[in-house]
């Protein structure tokens, strides 16, 4: 019995050891884990200088980036600041705001100098090896146009306490990225980062100007993570009203095919009609318009037995019927003497109903032929031209 008792306080010992080193690792994991704080801010010279830094994005806007704007001429935009997990390299937006109370009666107004930030390329830190490279202000390139760093000083009041304090407020709004990681915690990289600027208070003795003390922003270090924040919620990003806007892609997509409608009804419906208005020669039948030249000529030479033709009329006749075969055809009658119409009659179309008439008035019109055509040759070649032309003349 007191073997059992004893074996049984044994695994009970064990069972409360293993708890209490599984209980200290979850406790450590979670430390580890806890999600660190977005902003940080301090006081200094007395409440003279206070510093605020924070992670932007879009929710974190206030009136104060809204005065920023409209000294910029334009809208900040934290698109880098919607993430899930800060992934190495990506880019963090961050903003710095340094207010400088107003100087009470007697006191020395304080300067403030951050002109390392105007230094080529900007720097966090008043000597570069000081800040090893942890973070860097993002080239213009990964950032798709929207500048790295921006400047602005401008007169703001600062609520603190209970109180307002007016102040000289300079926000410094930074794109920055870090290629550093720790390789003691490959899931979840802690990045510290911090500002280096001066401040004084107080000239040098002997005008030898101001005396400036270089200082820290206040600690702080940057989640950063392979995966995603190391917080077990997701970020909410930006839950402020949003005006809703018609998608414009689908306006101008409309207003195209509309335009395209009217086009194609004008041209199936419109071109025609005023064609028939305002007809075109080059447009015409070629049937329509050989008639409209030949009629002219042989209301000139009707007679009772035909046609009086004279060369000049055979030579008019001759253009206008060379007219209606080469519309037709791709090859160039007109050319042809008359050898190229006895031997090459099929070379056109309808070429050997054509030969006997063309060959005629081609004699007439080289004045091979002493004697003009007679009336009744002349009704002949012409009812062989209504013949060829399926009577679509006049």
């Amino acid at each position: 019995m007191r073997q059992s008792m004893t074996s049984t306080s044994f695994f009970l010992s064990l069972g409360l050891v293993v708890a209490m080193a599984l209980g200290w690792g979850g406790n450590a994991q979670a430390q580890n884990t806890a999600p660190l704080p977005d902003e940080v801010d301090g006081w200094y010279e007395g409440q003279r200088l206070y510093v605020h830094i924070a992670l932007m994005n879009d929710s974190r806007r206030d009136a104060i980036d809204e005065q920023v704007d409209r000294i910029l001429g334009k809208k900040s935009k934290y698109n880098f600041g919607e993430r899930f997990g800060n992934p190495i390299h990506s880019v963090i937006p961050v903003r710095i705001r340094f207010f400088v109370i107003d100087a009470k009666e007697g006191q020395k107004p304080l300067k403030l100098d951050i002109e390392q930030l105007k230094a080529s390329p900007p720097r966090l830190t008043l000597i570069p090896a000081e800040n090893g490279d942890n973070w860097v202000f993002a080239d213009p390139i990964a950032v798709k146009g929207w500048d790295p760093l921006t400047i602005v000083t401008t007169r703001a009041v600062l609520p603190w306490g209970g109180r307002e304090y007016q102040c000289t407020m300079t926000q410094v709004n930074c794109l920055l990225q870090t290629f550093k990681m720790d390789p003691n915690s490959p899931n979840t990289q802690r990045i510290p980062f911090w500002m280096e600027f001066k401040y004084s208070v107080a000239d040098l003795p002997g005008s030898g100007g101001p005396e400036w003390k270089p200082v820290n922003t206040p600690n702080w270090s940057i989640d950063m993570s392979l995966t995603a924040d190391p917080g077990p919620q997701m970020s909410l990003g930006d839950l402020s009203y949003a005006e809703q806007q018609r998608p414009l892609v689908l306006g101008y997509v409309c207003i195209i095919l509309a335009v395209f409608g009217v086009v194609l009804v004008l041209y199936k419906r419109g071109f025609p009609a005023l064609q028939r208005l305002f007809p075109n020669v080059n447009s015409v039948d070629p049937a329509v318009k050989l008639w409209r030249e030949l009629n002219p000529v042989l209301a000139e030479t009707k007679v009772a037995e035909g046609y009086a033709f004279t060369r000049q009329h055979c030579k008019l006749v001759l253009a206008a019927v060379l007219d209606y075969i080469c519309a037709g055809t791709a090859v160039n009658v007109k050319a042809f003497t008359i050898d190229d119409l006895m031997e090459r009659p099929s070379s056109f179309k309808d070429g050997l109903l054509w030969q006997d008439t063309l060959v005629a008035l081609k004699r007439q019109q080289l004045g091979l032929d002493e004697e003009q055509l007679s009336a009744a040759r002349a009704a002949e070649i012409v009812s062989s031209i209504r013949q060829i032309t399926t009577g679509s003349a006049n």
